[in-house]
């Protein structure tokens, strides 16, 4: 079951009309055994890793189903903006508490 999450706050950058936006909630707050999503817009697929992790996953929605508390932290998007490639990270940091 997902939750309503406290506090997310979405930013969207769009520079052009050639260019992809940026959608990425900057902060998340989710109870053990919820689920949340992060989603990063990317002209190709954009790659998520968690800081610090060496894992990597292709998914313009990274869905962690049944947080717990080792899933908190920092969650990197890289993807390109455009034809031409060039390349941007942002940013999502999780905080999982208790039930």
């Amino acid at each position: 079951m997902i939750q309503v999450l406290l506090s997310v706050i979405f930013i969207q950058v769009v520079t052009s009309q050639d260019k992809y936006g940026i959608v990425v909630p900057h902060t998340l707050v989710a109870y053990v055994g919820d689920g949340v999503g992060m989603s990063c817009i990317s002209f190709d697929v954009p790659v998520w890793i968690k800081e610090g992790e060496k894992n990597q996953y292709f998914n313009r929605t990274l869905i962690i189903k049944n947080v717990n508390e080792d899933d908190s932290g920092v969650y990197i998007c890289r993807g390109t903006l455009n034809r031409e490639r060039e390349v941007f990270t942002t940013s999502s940091k999780l905080f999982v508490g208790g039930t």
